[in-house]
């Protein structure tokens, strides 16, 4: 209860939202970026004048239960699903959506000012406390399309891709210069966007998930299509994720997410596995940590949640990185 009340105090302190930035900066580069980054993805927010739904909070902060605890993890060499590995406050944004983490920095999206922005140093988690993140500003996005709200960046093409309110898929290059404009072919008013290689993944948020499933289209090769569906219903579908081992996590704006299993004819099967945290605001962001194989779930209060999925990795050089995501593998690689 004490590390609770901390936190609560602690997010109290965030009470100026900085609202003027002047020029803000283009940058040219993704800090954190490698060739070895798997597809991410976020996240949805309604257009300006629409209903936003009552956020599903505790109405107070609460000690975490202890099969979510930092505590459970004392041990460095133990990794347990759902282990609670911190939180952080994102300063800058008016408010937050989407999400996806490049090595160990998380990109977001500003959804009141529409601009792309990232924070360092957030992927292994701070354990179990709580930590401000200021903002540094990528560039602006075009509203033309609609709100932007989902992002994803695609290392097939090395592009940035952005989900609007008008239904458009949208991509940028690192400079921030609209590439593309795809109108999405069915109902897709709040898409969901994550790549996987050349293909384009769809879902549509706020919806009971096996009702619209996901839309696939292989986008730059042979332009076909098709669907995917899970097992199981999913009610106030917030944000899809996959991480590097074939597994996808959905979570709801409670801040509920399930973990799938694909079978390769069309259906995600759920595993059983599932994890909850206590948010202060509507949850809208899923992100995948590829470095730490840790889960980052976002908030539209601009707050960051760390949490464990278990997953353990070959590290054969003994540096922290996961041997599957490591540029430079001992001497067996092109590093020397």
């Amino acid at each position: 209860m004490n590390k609770a009340i901390a936190v609560f105090i602690s997010i109290l302190s965030i009470s100026v939202i900085f609202a003027g930035k002047g020029k803000l900066e283009i940058l040219k580069n993704k800090p954190g970026y490698s060739s070895s980054f798997a597809s991410q993805h976020e996240v949805f927010i309604p257009n300006p004048g629409e209903t936003k739904p009552a956020p599903k909070t505790l109405g107070e902060i609460l000690s975490l239960p202890e099969s979510d605890s930092s505590e459970n993890n004392s041990d460095p060499e133990t990794r347990d699903w759902a282990d609670w590995l911190g939180n952080y406050g994102i300063v800058g944004p008016s408010n937050t959506t989407g999400g996806t983490m490049i090595g160990n920095y998380y990109y977001g999206i500003d959804y009141t000012q529409n601009w792309l922005y990232y924070v360092s140093d957030v992927g292994e988690g701070n354990g179990g406390s709580y930590e401000d993140r200021y903002v540094t500003w990528v560039f602006a996005l075009d509203s033309n399309y609609g709100t932007h709200y989902s992002v994803d960046f695609n290392e097939y093409d090395d592009l940035w891709w952005f989900g609007t309110t008008a239904g458009y898929a949208m991509a940028y290059n690192t400079s921030g210069d609209i590439v593309f404009s795809y109108g999405l072919p069915y109902n897709t008013y709040y898409p969901i966007i994550e790549f996987d290689g050349q293909n384009m993944m769809v879902a549509s948020a706020f919806n009971e998930f096996s009702d619209n499933g996901i839309f696939v289209l292989d986008w730059w090769e042979t332009g076909a299509s098709s669907f995917r569906y899970p097992s199981s219903t999913f009610w106030d579908l917030a944000d899809i994720e996959i991480d590097p081992f074939g597994n996808l996590y959905t979570l709801d704006i409670a801040g509920n997410v399930y973990q799938w299993t694909y079978d390769n004819y069309g259906t995600y099967n759920y595993t059983g596995w599932y994890l909850f945290v206590y948010a202060y605001s509507s949850t809208y962001g899923l992100a995948y940590a590829e470095n730490s194989h840790n889960l980052i779930i976002s908030d539209w209060n601009n707050h960051l949640y760390v949490m464990d999925t278990g997953q353990g990795c070959a590290d054969a050089d003994n540096d922290g990185i996961c041997d599957d995501v490591d540029d430079c593998v001992g001497v067996y690689d092109e590093c020397g």
